[in-house]
């Protein structure tokens, strides 16, 4: 399976984040995490595909969770596609 989607962030170019995938919920299992940088502004944006070893075999609720070490705005999530 692959998740794509499509990001910006404010965050300079060197400044690194993760996005994880949870099946369920904020705290459900782990499906991916890809570490991601900044986009350097919020109008640019990057489109990642992602591959996933494992996740639901059918139709199931999926969280979004950005992950930083810092209280900065993180990203903005503009849209997933899971193939």
């Amino acid at each position: 399976m692959q998740v794509t989607f499509r990001y910006s962030s404010g965050r300079p170019t060197s400044q690194a984040f993760t996005i994880e995938f949870r099946s369920g919920s904020a705290t459900g299992a782990l499906l991916a995490s890809p570490g991601l940088l900044g986009t350097g502004d919020w109008r640019t944006y990057h489109e990642i595909t992602y591959n996933v070893d494992s996740g639901p075999t059918a139709t199931a609720s999926i969280a979004v969770v950005f992950r930083a070490g810092d209280g900065s705005d993180i990203a903005d999530l503009d849209w997933i596609r899971f193939s």
